[in-house]
């Protein structure tokens, strides 16, 4: 089967225009992967537990 030179450059773009895609789906999900992982650093690193608030007014102002 011999493709047309049109019909080979609308392939060739489709291909280009899929590769394109594909590429900016990898990123994406590696992105989302590297933001779920910094939560669980966050989550993990920062605790606060209700010995750590004991004692602290929330509702008092600071004085300068």
């Amino acid at each position: 089967m011999h493709l047309s030179a049109a019909q080979a450059a609308a392939l060739q773009k489709a291909a280009t225009h899929h590769a394109l895609a594909h590429g900016f789906s990898k990123g994406y999900t590696v992105a989302a992967g590297i933001m779920a992982i910094a939560l669980v650093i966050t989550l993990v690193t920062i605790r606060v537990t209700r010995e750590d608030l004991s004692g602290v007014n929330p509702m008092a102002a600071p004085t300068y």
